[in-house]
């Protein structure tokens, strides 16, 4: 038996609200509300790539519940990846079957600007490490930063979205970069506690599953209107990720395409250690430019943190290699007590690390001990300590640390 799985769509010019169909309220909160602050009319894109975010959104509960549901339309090569993403979800997570389906009454031709282009991009970024290493490597003036509400600050708190916006902006304007943003309540779209029930292993469900997706669907209605072909995603090293699967792989988003739209991971190839280095390295050479606030502490997900707490592994992986590519982690948004290379130091010894994060301090004490004999005499007691040092894995996995509502 099946069931429609949106009742329908409001388009305004710069947002629209996809309803769900009856009797998906037992994992569907209610409908998915999407809105940008970007050159768009919404009226004009093309009914399937509006429905590309929901379905996204919804797309792997529906398979692993083994649900099977239908929309009116969908565009060809959006269908066929689907069916590509469900078999890597069976790769990642081979426990559970992915038996459900979305099946559309008609296959179209989704009406795209993008199938005329053959350049530019819509780059996700938020101003962490991997997405600065991103813009970093794309062409300022053919490149749109697109920020997220809803994903990691919360639609209901202003002021810590005027205060990343302003470091976001900043950064921009120095490299030449366009911006735009969309706020999305894809952080409450789900109901996460029967999921979690349902699949404790899939838990925090949006962090584990929903969030590449959730978010590259996002990308889909502004590159449509503005003829944009590529949207970039910046991507872990899939080596490290492989060993503890998370929402974004390489057999996941990479697939998604639609209306001659397509998703490309950037950085996918490095881990965060060495996008580090190239960062630095870009600021070393561009001595003029002022350094970026790198946003790292995400203060457990909580939705509202916007500075960087300096003592959470997050936090403390990226001053430790900041120090080991011979930088001040206070000029890239952090404030550590002088003098930095002790309190860093102090701050490690109580970690409470996962097993995910275990796999990046032993290839920091091999950089320390290559890089000891030629390290200035302030670096070497750190470089000496840190080459020895091995934090515990006190908590199972990535999943521990919580995550949604």
């Amino acid at each position: 038996m099946s069931s429609p799985l949106i009742a329908k769509t409001v388009v305004e010019k710069d947002k629209f609200t996809v309803f769900p169909g009856e009797g998906l309220d037992s994992f569907i909160r209610g409908e998915l509300s999407v809105s940008y602050v970007a050159d768009i009319d919404l009226r004009e894109v093309d009914p399937s790539i509006l429905a590309v975010p929901f379905i996204l959104n919804a797309a792997p509960a529906v398979w692993a519940l083994g649900l099977h549901c239908t929309v009116p339309f969908m565009d060809r090569s959006f269908f066929e990846a689907l069916e590509e993403i469900k078999s890597g979800y069976r790769t990642l997570y081979p426990e559970y079957g992915w038996l459900g389906s979305i099946e559309p009454g008609n296959l179209v031709e989704g009406n795209s600007r993008a199938r005329r282009n053959n350049t530019g991009r819509i780059l996700f970024f938020s101003g962490g490490i991997d997405s600065t290493f991103s813009a970093l490597e794309s062409v300022p003036e053919e490149t749109t930063l697109l920020t997220v509400r809803g994903h990691d600050i919360a639609l209901d708190n202003d002021a810590a979205w005027e205060k990343a916006m302003g470091r976001i902006s900043r950064f921009a304007d120095d490299l030449g970069f366009r911006t735009a943003t969309v706020s999305a309540n894809v952080f409450r779209f789900l109901r996460y506690t029967p999921l979690h029930e349902r699949f404790p292993k899939l838990k925090p469900w949006y962090g584990t599953i929903q969030h590449a997706l959730s978010l590259a669907g996002l990308a889909f209605p502004l590159a449509s209107y503005g003829g944009i072909p590529e949207i970039g995603f910046s991507s872990s090293n899939d080596a490290i990720v492989a060993h503890l699967p998370w929402g974004a792989h390489g057999l996941l988003e990479p697939r998604i395409r639609a209306a001659g739209i397509v998703v490309r991971s950037i950085g996918a190839d490095l881990d965060w250690i060495r996008k580090t280095e190239a960062i630095a390295r870009f600021y070393r050479e561009n001595p003029k430019l002022g350094k970026p606030f790198i946003r790292v502490c995400l203060n457990e997900m909580s939705g509202d943190s916007t500075e960087n707490c300096g003592r959470c592994v997050k936090c403390l992986r990226r001053t430790t290699a900041l120090l080991l590519f011979g930088e001040d982690p206070n000029d890239y948004g952090f404030s550590l007590p002088q003098p930095v290379f002790r309190t860093v130091r102090e701050r490690c010894l109580d970690l409470e690390c996962t097993l995910f994060d275990t796999y990046y301090w032993p290839e920091m004490a091999s950089l320390a001990r290559d890089r000891f004999e030629d390290a200035s005499e302030e670096y070497r007691d750190f470089f000496d300590w840190l080459s020895g040092w091995r934090p515990a894995a006190r908590i199972a996995s990535h999943n521990d640390f919580g995550g949604n509502p």
